[in-house]
């Protein structure tokens, strides 16, 4: 349900109603409030002109996230698989009892890699290494068919991971071109909006047939949206999960009795909350995945609150560990 004329801050879904409404019933009333010419026909093709650019944004936007599911799945596979051959490799070497520099060689001491160019420089070093002793004769390498496994397995995700910037260039071109749409029908709206105001009156109900909302049923953004509980519930879910690139993916379910979600975190240990992100859809859905990209390593605490305007719903709280490296 349209609430305000703020148009500039309208959701997609309110932009799409806001649009149906124009484009069904301007030729109506377009005599009444003198829009005519390009105007008129704008009026008419905003609906379906704005219908385009969401569905090749939002289209563009799932083949980009299936993309990025592709590259994270392979390069688990591929984490997977390097950690079971270190196990083997250094089973291998302290059964021979030449448990020296070699280890160093491979480069195999301290944590697996969580990056995607960490664990590509791990498995291409390894296979050099493996290399190198294999002709030597020297018996402290794994199977040969399990290091091609790993070269295979790191081509695969770093060949996902350069399909998945390219679906994310498309998908930025097309989330650009569609707020570029949205920005230029802002101001066809209040053009529009001014003639009905002179014409009909700020508080003409007709305003409503075309995506306006009369003066005396406006509700102020900031304010407790009366069709909603004052106090919200959390959403049932909130997950969050340490990406390749090393930012966070947060997650979390549906809100239906909020306005917006407040997203905060800190440091465990901390006291003060610092802002992620304020204005957050109560609707997923709107926005998903939404990426944090400004952590650094340590036990980080993310709580989020549903918003009723400037009222505070019950929060709820997910923790995660960043590594170092």
């Amino acid at each position: 349900m349209l609430k305000n004329n703020d148009f500039g801050n309208d959701t997609d879904d309110q932009r799409t109603d806001r649009a149906d409404l124009m484009s069904e019933n301007i030729d109506d009333l377009a005599p009444v409030i003198g829009v005519e010419g390009s105007l008129l026909d704008w009026a008419q093709n905003v609906s379906s002109n704005w219908a385009s650019a969401r569905v090749t944004a939002d289209t563009e936007g799932g083949q980009d996230d299936v993309a990025y599911q592709l590259y994270h799945e392979k390069f688990d596979e591929a984490t997977k698989t390097y950690a079971e051959n270190k196990e083997l490799l250094i089973a291998i070497i302290g059964d021979l009892k030449k448990n020296d520099e070699i280890v160093e060689e491979y480069q195999i001491k301290g944590r697996i890699p969580i990056t995607r160019g960490g664990l590509k420089t791990a498995i291409e070093d390894w296979k050099k290494t493996h290399d190198a002793l294999t002709a030597a004769g020297d018996a402290r390498v794994i199977p040969d068919p399990l290091v091609t496994e790993m070269v295979i397995l790191k081509d695969e995700f770093d060949n996902l991971w350069r399909a998945a910037i390219r679906e994310k260039d498309e998908a930025v071109d097309a989330t650009k071109a569609k707020e570029d749409l949205f920005r230029e029908d802002c101001d066809k709206f209040r053009i529009v909006f001014r003639l009905a105001k002179i014409a009909l009156g700020p508080d003409n109900s007709d305003l409503r047939l075309l995506g306006f909302v009369p003066s005396s049923e406006i509700w102020t953004p900031g304010q407790p949206d009366p069709e909603l509980p004052v106090y919200p519930n959390p959403p049932e879910t909130f997950t969050l999960s340490l990406r390749a690139d090393g930012t966070i993916e947060v997650v979390w379910t549906g809100v239906a009795g909020a306005t917006h979600m407040l997203l905060e975190k800190r440091k465990q240990g901390e006291i003060d909350w610092s802002l992620v992100m304020n204005g957050l859809p109560a609707d997923p859905a709107e926005i998903l995945p939404y990426i944090d990209p400004y952590i650094s390593p340590g036990i980080w605490e993310y709580r989020m609150i549903p918003m009723n305007g400037d009222e505070h719903g019950m929060e709820i709280v997910a923790v995660i560990e960043v590594p170092e490296g």
